[in-house]
């Protein structure tokens, strides 16, 4: 009985914020870059854009300097830490579609806070949901993406990454080898499920939310953003 109250009346509900956080934080994201430019007489979306639009984004669920890892380390003081994708998706016709480009944010380790956003376009990369590639059904790329022949829609993925291995740890200098994703994202019973198979055994993304928008006219084309 103590188990069952603690679970309905603890991990259910805080699971929920959390899926309610990074889908929060995905639409702020999108918002920010929708509007962030429409001041300027060049509406062009930056790199620069992007990092600013991500950073903002995600205070909601990495409140202050929790977005980094700790200076010159692999400590992140929760253990998990945010990723964030920009995919730009163009309408091929046909039900068909190709990932232009991708920018990615995930805190790097060993690197300084100032220095920890590691910004530019990828080819493939195990850390996403969205498949890079140049021809494939809609669905194939995001189960919810619907898109018209020659039309451009922007993909903003976000979720919590949890490392399971002996080069991450914690702020206190706790391993993320030697605790589970349970007792990271501070449940008692609930054991949270990664939101994708094939990242790695030690790997997983957690608490995914994808928000897809049509970007206002000027501010992204097939060239990823500079």
């Amino acid at each position: 009985m103590i188990i069952a109250v603690i679970y309905y009346l603890h991990d259910v509900p805080k699971a929920k914020r959390m899926y309610a956080q990074t889908e929060f934080t995905a639409h702020c994201i999108a918002n920010i870059l929708q509007n962030m430019s429409q001041n300027r007489s060049n509406k062009r979306i930056t790199l620069k854009d992007v990092k600013y639009a991500i950073l903002l984004g995600s205070l909601i669920r990495y409140p202050g300097k929790t977005l980094y890892c700790f200076p010159n380390t692999s400590y992140h003081i929760y253990g998990h830490f945010a990723a964030r994708f920009v995919h730009c998706i163009k309408g091929l016709g046909n039900g068909e579609a190709s990932v232009l480009w991708r920018v990615m944010y995930t805190p790097q380790r060993n690197m300084t806070p100032e220095d920890s956003i590691s910004f530019g376009t990828r080819g493939n990369h195990g850390d996403t949901m969205v498949p890079y590639t140049k021809k494939a059904r809609s669905s194939v790329i995001y189960k919810d993406l619907k898109i018209n022949k020659d039309e451009i829609k922007i993909l903003v993925e976000c979720y919590s990454l949890y490392i399971a291995d002996n080069n991450y740890y914690f702020s206190d200098g706790r391993k993320c080898s030697d605790v589970s994703p349970r007792e990271a994202f501070g449940f008692f019973v609930l054991r949270p499920t990664a939101c994708a198979a094939g990242f790695s055994a030690t790997q997983k993304p957690y608490f995914t939310s994808v928000v897809i928008f049509t970007p206002k006219p000027g501010l992204f084309n097939e060239n990823p953003p500079n």
